[in-house]
């Protein structure tokens, strides 16, 4: 029955939230944040058998691309019922809302099957799931590549992608090392962040956590006249009473760290940037 499934999932969701391996926007829920959470899933794990959830509360869309923009564009007062359900607020909530959160915490095994036992789940145990297997032609938007031939050379593009990941994680340690102890924290400066003692106290924002990529990478575009379209993937932005900020890296606002900056796109810069 769905009332054992669901008891199982809230069961799962109570004992990693105790666990503390949710993010903070599972542990305090509110409408923005389960949409942040959303998105932020939806990017990291995306898989075919999720798609029904999906479907049922984002509406079908053709692709992983295509559910990320429907998150994003999806109504806040949406989350409200299972927002409220998770703080209590109120007794029950519609299925669909127990499967957005079983897809949102990763319980396993999801999602409602009629006639599957979930009475006496082993959490952490999962049965080993077999995937149909389903042609590339059949899933718009999902590129699922063939199985790579094995030779014993090194492909050019896995030579790159691990001098990348070599290079990244240098820097990473060679920031932890070489960053002076007392500067092991960084503040929002206005478009870039400048490394500061975690003690330091600020009037506007606040000290967080040393973040060397994004102290290298994450600057506000102060000059968006020179914006093109060739800057669609590259730059993100955040509205606000109809005036826009521009960014060189995806994030949440670096003052307004709850609210998730969105990629630009071709018609933010005919509007706002480049207006007829």
């Amino acid at each position: 029955m769905f009332i054992d499934y669901q008891s199982a999932v809230l069961k799962d969701y109570e004992r990693k939230k105790a666990d503390n391996v949710l993010s903070n926007r599972l542990i305090q829920p509110t409408s923005a944040g389960l949409r942040d959470e959303c998105y932020a899933v939806c990017k990291e794990r995306h898989t075919i058998k999720d798609e029904k959830v999906l479907r049922d509360f984002f509406e079908k869309q053709e692709s992983a691309k295509d559910y990320l923009i429907a998150i994003n564009n999806h109504e806040v007062d949406k989350f409200k019922p299972l927002a409220n359900f998770l703080k209590g607020q109120v007794r029950s909530t519609k299925p669909v809302n127990i499967e957005l959160l079983a897809w949102l915490i990763d319980f396993k095994p999801r999602p409602w099957e009629h006639g599957k036992n979930y009475d006496n789940i082993e959490f952490g145990k999962v049965e080993e799931e077999i995937q149909p297997t389903v042609a590339v032609e059949s899933i718009k938007g999902i590129d699922i590549p063939p199985l790579p031939y094995k030779s014993g050379k090194i492909k050019p593009a896995t030579l790159l992608l691990i001098l990348i990941l070599v290079g990244a994680f240098g820097y990473i340690i060679w920031s932890i090392i070489f960053v002076p102890y007392h500067e092991r924290c960084m503040y929002w400066a206005g478009d870039h962040y400048v490394p500061v003692s975690c003690n330091q106290q600020f009037r506007d924002t606040i000290a967080i956590a040393y973040d060397p990529l994004k102290m290298e990478n994450f600057r506000r575009i102060t000059t968006p006249d020179t914006i093109t379209t060739n800057a669609i993937g590259r730059v993100w932005y955040y509205k606000e009473n109809n005036i826009l900020e521009y960014y060189t890296a995806d994030g949440y606002h670096p003052v307004k760290n709850y609210k998730k900056l969105k990629p630009l796109t071709a018609y933010i810069i005919s509007k706002y940037i480049h207006p007829n």
